[in-house]
């Protein structure tokens, strides 16, 4: 019939050339992983949150100031998602001031950030289709983003905010 299994490995006698031959296949297994681990972290991640972040560190001050006097404003600003029948979704931004009054004259900007890849951002247009409503329309994969919002009047900006939403 054959030598039984049990011959067979009391038969066996572990060489240097197969401790070689484990110790470069299980190498060989450790840095195969590695490198695809490594392929594919530097494909499709760039390692930047911002492009100008030294120079954004460096108007932190400016905007604290310009928090405080958004603040001072006491303005009520809303924004409202409100699902499409093509998988997109229109934007809806109510502004008012502290005494209910629309705000109107405002140039409204919207943009779009995906927290882990910047070629999915997107600028959204508003425009004010009602004084202190301004509409725009997003279409965006599902999943967290960052929406940003700022309100402007001549050139200087009035009102920014930055809230995360989760599209579905």
């Amino acid at each position: 019939m054959g030598i039984p299994v049990a011959d067979r490995l009391s038969s066996f006698k572990l060489k240097g050339w197969h401790v070689l031959a484990i110790l470069l296949v299980f190498f060989g297994i450790i840095f195969a992983v590695a490198g695809i681990f490594f392929y594919t972290a530097t494909t499709t991640l760039r390692g930047l949150d911002r492009s100008n972040a030294y120079e954004r560190g460096l108007a932190y001050e400016r905007d604290v100031i310009a928090a405080r006097e958004q603040a001072a404003r006491q303005w009520n600003v809303d924004i409202a998602l409100h699902p499409d029948t093509d998988g997109g979704h229109t934007v809806t931004v109510s502004a008012s001031d502290k005494e209910q009054q629309a705000l109107t004259g405002l140039k409204a900007e919207m943009h779009l950030d995906y927290p882990t890849d910047s070629k999915k951002d997107q600028e959204i247009t508003l425009s004010e289709t009602a004084p202190g409503i301004f509409t725009g329309r997003l279409s965006a994969e599902k999943g967290r983003w960052y929406l940003h919002l700022r309100l402007s009047r001549d050139g200087e900006v009035l009102f920014r905010s930055k809230n995360n939403i989760t599209l579905e």
